[in-house]
């Protein structure tokens, strides 16, 4: 699937304001979806972000990037560990995307 594909159906799913928000569990969430962790700074104040805090959006697409890339690699480790594949049995669309991503 072509990336860009992937972020604006995530972006129409997900929404995407310009600020933190709660999630339906609570948790700190911003951009396409990004759950705050503890090392995500906010800039103007130093502090981690927090709900209502403002996003700039260089920041909402790295966590996008970052959020991919981690998705993509658990799901190749998953592939790999649980199935038994190897880099040379993924199938096609993995390794490419695998290529892509890394």
């Amino acid at each position: 699937m072509d990336v860009m594909i992937l972020e604006s159906n995530l972006d129409s799913a997900e929404g995407c304001p310009p600020h933190i928000y709660p999630d339906d569990k609570g948790n700190p969430t911003g951009g396409i979806g990004h759950l705050i962790l503890p090392t995500d700074i906010n800039p103007e104040t130093g502090a981690v972000y927090k709900i209502g805090d403002l996003v700039p959006s260089w920041q909402v697409q790295e966590w996008f990037e970052a959020d991919k890339n981690n998705a993509f690699k658990e799901t190749v480790d998953i592939l790999q560990h649980k199935f038994g594949m190897t880099l040379f049995t993924l199938p096609n669309y993995v390794q490419e995307a695998r290529r892509a991503v890394l």
